[in-house]
């Protein structure tokens, strides 16, 4: 017993020598300083794996202890939320490594130091309420209220770039285009602004002001007639079609294998994109 007790004073021994003793202004002491020169590690960048469970765990201790779910997405939705940001260039590949790009970086310092949307507690105060639906105690529309006036608000405190914004995005020459560097096809017309080439369609730069005058590349009634006959809706289709309101293809393909001709001729309501028409299948 004696041994343990001499331990126990030796311990506190020591930590009385480690600690401070109590200060008080005006007092002075000397103290003896030294140098040891060391490296430091750059903190490991996440894989695939260690971001999955990180993703997991975001914020849990700020989110509510009656929460359906904690952390950012689902099991279900995780990876895809990965390989979103990957195709949207916020975080590149390097061998298992992922790494944040300056887009991303460029991005924080732009959203507001007080906007609940950088937090992982945003998505806790949402499952708590899809909670209180569940349980009878809001209703659905409800929700969404707080939601479209939690957007509303963002918006509106945070719709002028501030100038470091300005610097860190530039605006693009042609708006919608994935490089800056796209060329006019032709002008709006519907409001007489320039019209460009994006990725799911040829559309009006004017979006913005109002102005939805687009072609979609895929889907829709007539779109889907035109690639579905083996046609696809290039830029030159495009262009004659949004410039002389009708366009002739040949040999497209009906679903028995034959083939067929048609003119197809843009209707335009002014209220969004267009609608095609067939003048006539022979």
């Amino acid at each position: 017993m004696a041994s343990v007790g001499h331990k126990k004073e030796s311990d506190s021994e020591k930590d009385s020598e480690k600690s401070l003793p109590e200060l008080h202004e005006g007092q002075e002491y000397t103290a003896e300083a030294s140098v040891r020169e060391g490296i430091t590690e750059p903190k490991k960048h996440f894989t695939e794996g260690t971001l999955l469970a990180a993703m997991e765990t975001a914020g849990k201790d700020d989110m509510p202890e009656d929460a359906e779910r904690k952390g950012i997405g689902t099991p279900a939705t995780r990876a895809s939320v990965i390989e979103n940001i990957i195709k949207k260039g916020y975080v590149v590949r390097e061998k298992k490594n992922l790494r944040c790009t300056a887009k991303a970086e460029n991005l924080m310092k732009v959203l507001p130091e007080s906007d609940s949307i950088k937090v992982p507690a945003l998505t806790g105060e949402w499952e708590t309420d899809l909670k209180r639906i569940e349980k009878g105690e809001i209703s659905p529309e409800k929700f969404m209220e707080g939601i479209f006036a939690y957007v509303t608000k963002a918006v509106q405190e945070n719709n002028t770039p501030t100038e470091e914004g300005r610097r860190l995005f530039p605006p693009k020459t042609n708006i919608g285009s994935t490089d800056g560097s796209k060329d006019v096809i032709c002008k709006c017309p519907r409001c007489g602004k320039d019209v460009i080439e994006m990725k799911p369609s040829f559309g009006c730069v004017g979006y913005k002001d109002g102005c939805k005058y687009s072609l979609w590349k895929e889907g829709g009634k007539f779109g889907n007639l035109i690639t579905n006959g083996g046609k696809k809706i290039t830029l030159a289709i495009a262009k004659t079609l949004m410039t002389d309101g009708k366009v002739h293809l040949k040999g497209l393909k009906k679903k028995d294998g034959n083939k067929y001709d048609a003119t197809i001729i843009a209707i335009d309501d002014g209220k969004s994109a267009l609608k095609l028409e067939f003048e006539k299948q022979s």
